[in-house]
């Protein structure tokens, strides 16, 4: 299941917002031309790097990875031991330009649209690397981080990104979907969660 309406409509609406940018710099009337030029150009930016993040990772193999949480003395254990499937997993690349306001609506949007957030095994909260800015009490759930001695991260693209990802793990250790959660396109947030929560998390409990 990949959440194909959702990159539909990733796509419908990058193409809307460039025949709107046309038809804007098509009238002679506004006098901050150079402004709009640049609003224009940052949207289709923002929303070409959504659609893409919606894909890159997709169907790439998660290896049993070694974590650990503060909460728990800092133990290294294995990342599938903490988790059930499929599972949604908030995934934070640690880089020195992380957003960390865009971690907090990516966290905050999930507990929104998943009133048992704090204690649901299907969701996770995990890091690139340890960093003290992520607390667990603070977010109501624990922060693990990857423990590793080369290069910290996954080994996908978005370890590369100073977004959070939310990432769809099957029960084949697969990432079925991947998702920028940006604030600028809140309403896409919004339907992405509750596609994931009704068509995966719903269907997946009614099966056992």
């Amino acid at each position: 299941m990949r959440l194909r309406s959702t990159n539909i409509i990733l796509m419908l609406l990058l193409v809307g917002v460039i025949i709107s940018g046309i038809i804007l710099l098509s009238k002679k009337k506004h006098s901050n031309l150079n402004e709009k030029l640049s609003i224009f150009y940052h949207q289709v930016e923002l929303l070409e790097n959504l659609v893409k993040s919606t894909n890159e990772s997709n169907l790439i193999q998660i290896a049993d990875t070694k974590v650990s949480c503060k909460t728990q003395n800092q133990q290294i254990s294995n990342f599938f031991d903490h988790i059930s499937l499929p599972c949604l997993v908030i995934y934070i690349p640690v880089l020195k330009e992380n957003c960390l306001s865009c971690v907090d609506f990516a966290i905050n949007k999930a507990k929104t649209h998943f009133k048992d957030f704090e204690i649901n095994k299907q969701i996770m909260i995990l890091s690139s690397q340890y960093n003290s800015q992520f607390k667990s009490r603070v977010y109501g759930k624990e922060v693990f981080h990857i423990v590793s001695d080369f290069d910290p991260g996954l080994g996908i693209p978005a370890d590369s990104l100073p977004f959070p990802q939310y990432l769809l793990i099957n029960n084949n250790h697969q990432i079925i979907s991947s998702f920028m959660p940006k604030i600028q396109y809140e309403d896409l947030v919004d339907n992405y969660l509750t596609n994931l929560k009704r068509r995966v998390f719903v269907r997946n409990s009614t099966s056992n």
